[in-house]
């Protein structure tokens, strides 16, 4: 906001809506636009979390390996809160609570271990400080790199 450049996010199964607008309260090139006369009022928070990612062009379309990502999960006695996979099939992003992420960074790099040595799977990340916004968990701070 401190440069007024607006953030519009859009549907993409419903390119139709109008969508939702963060920007300063007034935003005259707009103002034709169905819709966005709405103004976001205020952002939920979620403490206490953090997001972990697994990516690798050895994913793509190879079956179980979401089932190998949220069995390792499992094992630790995590809970996972939201899911996000891409279409493209090269990450999974998922968020679990912030005491929890190191026993599930751990537990990935484990049961990942030949697949992160051999190249199919780039990395697993994870971060603190999830905002979210919409149902959309955004990452706000990245911790470390496994």
């Amino acid at each position: 906001m401190q440069h007024d450049i607006p953030i519009v996010i859009r549907n993409i199964f419903n390119l139709s809506a109008p969508g939702t607008i963060i920007c300063q309260p007034s935003l005259k090139e707009f103002d034709d636009e169905p819709g966005l006369e709405s103004f976001v009022k205020g952002f939920a928070t979620i403490d206490n979390l953090a997001l972990v990612n697994v990516e690798g062009t050895g994913m793509a379309g190879v079956p179980g390996t979401a089932s190998a990502i949220f069995g390792a999960v499992k094992d630790v006695g995590a809970n996972v809160i939201m899911i996000s996979q891409a279409s493209s099939e090269h990450s999974v992003c998922f968020a679990v609570p912030e005491k929890e992420v190191e026993a599930v960074a751990a537990a990935l790099q484990s049961r990942f271990r030949q697949a992160l040595d051999a190249g199919r799977l780039s990395q697993v990340l994870y971060f603190d400080c999830v905002l979210e916004f919409n149902g959309f968990a955004i990452q706000m701070l990245a911790k470390s790199l496994i």
